[in-house]
């Protein structure tokens, strides 16, 4: 209020221009935008002559600076509010019981690392050292790859992020089986989030934030591949429900790119069977080729291939004088190569047909960000998981189009060679952990007619 009185007492016309202009300005830039409050708010802010608010990089909420009697500097500490009246009363309400535990003599102030800090840091750190890494040559760096893990994964523990790093111990570390994102995982991935967690006491110790390394705990994993499909029931919700996740919320630019680019992910993985992750990641459009074989008639007929490049099975081998990774080469259906169609032109926003795509050669990423950074999936795939809720009774993650997929061909009757060889597995794993067909495939294949008759008896 008092600011609007201010504005309407202007009574220099310089002034008043200048306010006038400030105000076009600010709609010019903001408005329409999906900029929260917090987004929109300058730096710092004077509450009062003790008290200022500012944004701390590493957080997504205010944080206040403080003047208080008997203590030299300022005390600086998060107010865990995102708006600027809320964070507003709660840093009066900090600066009260302070001041109150000063008068007391009860005030100890301390420099806390918190559990979100060492894992920002340690992210940013593996960060550094895979672009290290990418200009030294060395492509089997895991820094990216660990940094990825705990920002998805350990980073956005709310639970956990403002604890002293010098607190966690086993007993609280072995809370993290309970979580939904660290059950039913590959034995790669179980390991990889127990490295990930390693990295971050690592850094920590280092950095001198603690003195001894807590043990860790090892997470489950389920064998092999093994897994399960989606269940029919989830699987409809999952595939209709895309548009409405893409319309939620204010995603930023990148978070929309992500969230357009998901249902075309999503059909890839299932109608392929790729793993997700470094093997789809890395395919380009000039990785597609177009064969052609005699049938049994002698007629010519054509069919299409995607290479694999990386990933689990790649390696690296000599082709036309030179040396180039590869993984397989699989045959895509025609429902793929739609997929494929319309992803180039989510991509390029040119309509074109597969021929046309073959035919330029290209060699950008088929799945590519809209940013500098490599495009990752798993995080926009897991919001929408948590975005449908109780919709779906099982949690998912991207590794169960790949079991879609595979379970999908079994039940079509597919010869478990054939599968392995297209998914680059083994027959050994297709037999011990894929014959496990949704039972509500083969019910009434199982059951005869009387059986679902008198299961099912007529309604009268």
């Amino acid at each position: 209020m008092e600011k609007q009185l201010f504005l309407a007492r202007l009574e220099d016309d310089i002034e008043v221009n200048i306010a006038y202009d400030a105000v076009l300005r600010y709609r010019e830039q903001f408005e329409g935008s999906e900029a929260t409050e917090f987004d929109l708010a300058p730096p710092t802010i004077t509450v009062d002559e003790n008290i200022a608010l500012y944004k701390n990089s590493s957080s997504p909420y205010f944080w206040c600076r403080l003047k208080v009697d008997g203590l030299k500097g300022y005390v600086k500490q998060s107010t865990r509010k995102k708006t600027i009246a809320e964070a507003s009363a709660e840093a009066k309400s900090i600066r009260f019981i302070i001041t109150e535990q000063v008068k007391a003599g009860t005030f100890h102030p301390k420099d806390v690392i918190t559990w979100r800090k060492v894992c920002v840091q340690t992210a940013n750190a593996l960060e550094k050292q895979a672009e290290k890494d990418k200009k030294e040559g060395n492509k089997k760096s895991g820094s990216a790859r660990y940094a990825s893990i705990i920002k998805m994964y350990y980073q956005t523990i709310d639970d956990w992020r403002d604890l002293d790093i010098k607190s966690f111990t086993y007993a609280d570390l072995i809370q993290l089986k309970e979580l939904d994102n660290f059950k039913d995982m590959p034995k790669s991935s179980a390991t990889k989030r127990k490295t990930a967690l390693k990295e971050i006491f690592e850094f920590a110790l280092i950095n001198k934030y603690i003195d001894k390394k807590p043990d860790l705990p090892t997470f489950d994993y389920i064998s092999t591949e093994e897994g399960k499909p989606f269940s029919l029931d989830d699987r409809e919700v999952i595939m209709s429900n895309f548009i409405n996740f893409l319309e939620s919320g204010r995603p930023n630019y990148i978070t929309k790119h992500k969230r357009t680019i998901l249902p075309l992910y999503v059909n890839f993985l299932i109608l392929t069977g790729v793993r997700p992750g470094e093997e789809a990641m890395n395919i380009r459009w000039e990785n597609i080729q177009k064969q052609k074989k005699k049938d049994e008639n002698g007629e010519i007929k054509f069919y299409y291939l995607l290479e694999i490049t990386n990933g689990k099975r790649s390696k690296r081998v000599k082709r036309n004088k030179k040396i180039i990774q590869t993984s397989r080469t699989i045959i895509i259906k025609n429902e793929t190569i739609l997929t494929l169609e319309r992803l180039y032109y989510v991509m390029n926003g040119i309509k074109k047909g597969i021929d046309e795509i073959i035919e330029e050669k290209g060699s950008d990423l088929v799945f590519q960000s809209n940013t500098d950074a490599d495009l990752e999936m798993a995080s926009t795939f897991k919001q929408y998981v948590e975005y449908l809720g109780s919709k779906i009774k099982n949690y998912y993650t991207l590794y169960n189009c790949r079991h879609e997929h595979i379970n999908m061909c079994m039940e079509q009757g597919l010869d478990a060679a054939i599968i392995a060889t297209q998914c680059g597995t083994s027959i050994a794993t297709i037999d011990n952990h894929y014959k496990k067909v949704r039972q509500e495939e083969i019910a009434f294949k199982v059951l005869s007619p009387e059986e679902i008759e008198q299961i099912n008896p007529a309604q009268k």
